[in-house]
């Protein structure tokens, strides 16, 4: 290592982390097992394709480098722009070339094997090693292993690693940029257990016991005098060993070893009870251990069938689902553990049982929280093929590493329980030609060549038909009128052949199973009467029609459920969620579902977020989330108002995702006097509105009101209540009230203690509170951070949906008197303080440590 690097290193970290950071990433000796270890620590990194000068076999050189912790996103660092290529859809952040750099000190005598496992880097990268090209990978979203064994030597060595996410647009939404999820080194013997070589498959579930079978893939050359062994061991999350079986290699097949064995009194996984196993898998050569590894999973089964739709262990299950982003809001494309638990937790306690990772292989740390939490995942492969849908998108490599790609994210996800099917793509246009439909087959042969246990599905089938001359014609008949995207489906399909009966849904019905209904749940009867056997699903479905899906779906048992469009707000596609409001006078104009879409197509700089979650950025609930949790059998009473200065104002809502404009507070003091519009969301079969103790009588809600009672007055301060009634027995009630000017800021750690590996987070939400502890609901005010410790300001800022300010900058404007703090751990344990600010009021410090 150079003196200057040396350096720099000491100066980031502290005196005991450079010493972990050394012993971390040195190999002391060859060792047999082989060994997998997180390679996150000492990355140095730097930005820019005009700082690169070339390379040595040190790596990159004439660059400012700072020292980052993995998994890290680039792009979130940086200032948006207006000019940004991608525009709205990037959520107006530009792309860069990003180095990483780190070392590898080897024994003098070298490992057999040497491997990087890389989970996820968008996109476009290189690895070199001591300068030599080693591996590259093109897609940003699946996992991939480069084998760096030939190109080291004894002592340093250099590994480096280039991005390139210049290509713009990439995306129909925000990527971010650089190494953002985890990467693990393998070390070990030539003859190895390969890296996600183990499957587990439940075969057979009893009343007492469960059948279930393993595979494992060897890897590397064994001679005529081997003798080798697999030994499976399985614990269950007591520890306690419930199977200890060993079994021969087969020296006619000596690279795959298959067995089945019996768990008795098995502990399923379910979304109830999300019981989780870890097998452990040693390779025995002359009764010496000369490999091992080991996986997480569940016993479980799951089954689909038009006469039960989904089941889980026998039970059935009707999807309760939601789309979601890979990004992390603030914390941009990075993906962790504990930033993913925390989003699946609190879509978990919203009534979610499914999550659909919309449009591409999620992280393993994603799919670990849904293990570990009980959700179920449908895991999608691309948003495109051959059919570009952004200038530099995937498709320009789908020829050459499509059946790569999808079986790297089948491999890699196969073992998770929460997995029950996966998409082999989304909206694809495909699919409106022959050679669409030959691909699809393709795909789909593909995955069931890894995994035939799960149902394959496309997600989004239907709109591939509507091509421009459909539009125009749609444009000719049904311009001047106001239409839903709902209601222009139905009046489409009036003018051109029904996807009920096209070619398009007769073959994938033939060859998957399963029809996505995708928004137009009211195709359903239909698809059923066409096609019996069939299941049917929608990938995505409107917000505001929950309640009416949800009646389908209870109809039919083989319709299984649905996934909102979205479930958390995401950066990107930006605008997608707004409303706008004009005049009256303004209203023909703007009356019109095309103009509608050139309007949002039009989505203004800097509005960053897609602003059509259930959660926002920082996972706050938002209005729409309290409708559905009403619709899901939620007892609560929940008040929404519309703000008095749009009363009379038209209401552009952006297609069928935009939510009426609500806020969740009684705050509208300059508008005193003024008519203002109250809907409360329950499923009572009443409710009855009281303002400043005046009732205004009761109104129905519940089912037949679709869950919401409408109420109009006059804007005064004070308070607001709602009760709900059911056969005239009070069922919930809530009260908002007037605050009063902020006073003080007030944090609220999620945790006070924390693990101190570098992937360790606290989330710290931060509230502008009047002196009465209320949050003042209409505050923004500028704030800052700053954290001293054993921690680092990873991501700090409100969830507004429009700002040009920086999470990355430790300074930003509240947003519905609220910010969130993401600190995470430098490594080492210990004390970390945080420090918030805001001019004209009084310093807010809490401590927290990492253990």
């Amino acid at each position: 290592m150079k003196e200057s690097n040396q350096k720099r290193i000491k100066e980031s970290f502290s005196r005991k982390s450079y010493k972990q950071y050394k012993r971390r990433f040195s190999i002391r000796n060859g060792g047999l097992f082989m060994k997998k270890e997180l390679y996150n620590s000492g990355w140095e990194f730097s930005l820019g394709s005009e700082s690169f000068a070339g390379l040595n076999l040190g790596g990159y050189r004439n660059a400012e480098k700072k020292t980052v912790q993995l998994p890290h996103d680039f792009v979130i660092a940086k200032d948006v722009s207006e000019n940004a290529a991608g525009g709205r859809d990037s959520g107006f952040y530009e792309g860069d070339i990003g180095y990483y750099e780190n070392t590898i000190w080897m024994p003098d005598k070298l490992p057999g094997s040497v491997m990087l496992n890389f989970d996820g880097v968008y996109r476009n990268c290189e690895i070199k090693v001591n300068g030599i090209p080693a591996g590259e990978h093109k897609y940003g979203y699946t996992s991939f292993i480069v084998d760096i064994t030939r190109f080291l030597k004894s002592g340093e060595n250099n590994v480096s690693v280039m991005v390139d996410t210049l290509p713009d647009p990439s995306a129909r939404w925000y990527t971010g940029g650089g190494i953002y999820r985890d990467v693990h080194i393998f070390t070990g013997a030539a003859r190895h257990i390969a890296p996600n070589g183990i499957c587990v498959n439940t075969v057979d579930l009893s009343e007492h016991a469960a059948a279930v079978e393993v595979e494992v893939k060897l890897e590397g050359k064994t001679d005529s005098i081997t003798k080798e062994e697999i030994i499976f061991t399985l614990s269950d999350n007591t520890g306690s060993v419930v199977v200890n079986k060993k079994c021969k290699v087969n020296s006619l097949t000596p690279d795959v070893v298959k067995t089945v064995f019996s768990v008795e009194e098995a502990k399923l996984w379910s979304l109830e009870n999300p019981n989780l196993y870890e097998l452990k898998v040693e390779l025995i050569n002359h009764d010496m251990v000369t490999d091992t590894d080991s996986i997480t999973t569940g016993i479980r089964i799951i089954s689909l069938d038009n006469k039960n739709g989904l089941c889980l262990n026998g039970k059935n299950i009707k999807l309760r689902g939601g789309c979601v982003h890979h990004d992390n809001g603030i914390l941009g494309a990075v993906s962790v553990y504990d930033i993913e638990a925390r989003k699946i937790s609190k879509l978990k306690a919203a009534g979610y049982n499914a999550i659909r990772s919309a449009h591409n292989p999620p992280s393993s740390a994603l799919l670990e929280a849904c293990d570990r939490l009980g959700m179920l995942v449908l895991d999608e492969a691309f948003d495109m093929w051959k059919i570009a849908k952004g200038t530099y998108d995937y498709h320009r490599d789908f020829n050459a590493y499509w059946k790569k790609d999808i079986q790297s994210m089948v491999i890699r996800d196969r073992n998770h329980p929460s997995v029950f099917m996966w998409s082999i793509g989304n909206e694809i246009p495909d699919l409106a030609n022959e050679s669409g439909l030959d691909t699809m087959k393709a795909l789909v042969d593909a995955v069931r060549e890894i995994d035939n246990t799960r149902t394959v599905i496309v997600a989004g089938t239907g709109l591939e038909r509507w091509n421009q001359d459909d539009l125009d014609a749609a444009m000719e008949k049904y311009g001047k009128r106001d239409h839903t995207v709902s209601e222009m489906s139905c009046e489409m399909e009036s003018m051109f052949p029904s996807d009920v009966d096209s070619d398009i849904t007769k073959t994938i019905a033939e060859y998957t199973g399963v029809i996505d209904t995708h928004y137009c749940y009211f195709r359903n009867d239909a698809l059923i009467k066409n096609y019996p056997d069939a299941v049917i699903m929608g990938s995505e479905s409107y917000a505001e029609t929950t309640d009416l899906a949800i009646e389908s779906m209870d109809e039919h048992p083989q319709v299984i459920g649905d996934f909102v469009w979205t479930c958390w707000d995401h950066m990107g596609e930006a605008g997608l969620g707004r409303c706008i409001h004009v005049s009256k006078d303004e209203e023909i104009r703007y009356n019109n579902f095309f103009y509608k879409m050139e309007v949002m197509i039009k989505t203004p700089y800097p509005y960053r977020t897609s602003n059509c979650g259930d959660f926002d950025l920082n996972g706050n609930a938002t209005v729409q989330s309290m409708f559905r949790q009403v619709v899901w059998g939620d007892k609560g009473t929940y008040i929404a108002v519309q703000p008095p200065k749009i009363h009379d104002m038209y209401e552009v809502r952006i297609l069928g995702f935009s939510w009426p404009e609500e806020k969740m507070h009684w705050n509208f003091r300059e508008d005193e006097g003024k008519l203002v519009k109250v809907t409360v969301y329950s499923g009572a079969d009443q409710v009855e509105l009281f303002l400043n103790g005046k009732s205004y009588g009761k109104k129905p809600a519940g089912k037949i009101a679709r869950y919401q009672a409408l109420f109009e007055t006059e804007y005064e301060p004070g308070t607001i209540e709602a009760v709900s009634y059911t056969n005239g027995v009070e069922v919930s009630r809530k009260c908002i009230e007037t605050t009063g000017n902020v006073t003080r800021i007030k944090t609220f750690p999620e945790t006070l203690t924390a693990d101190s590996n570098i992937n360790s987070l606290i989330c710290v939400p931060i509230e502008l509170q009047d002196e009465n502890g209320r949050r003042v609901v209409d505050a923004e005010i500028k704030v800052s951070a700053e954290v001293t410790g054993e921690g680092i300001l990873a991501g700090f800022g409100s969830a507004v949906p429009y700002t040009d300010e920086n999470y990355t900058k430790g300074c930003f404007t509240s947003y519905e008197g609220r910010l969130m703090a993401i600190i995470r751990s430098t490594g080492n344990p210990g004390e970390v303080k945080l420090r918030i600010k805001s001019d004209h009021l009084p310093d807010e410090n809490v401590s927290m440590n990492f253990n």
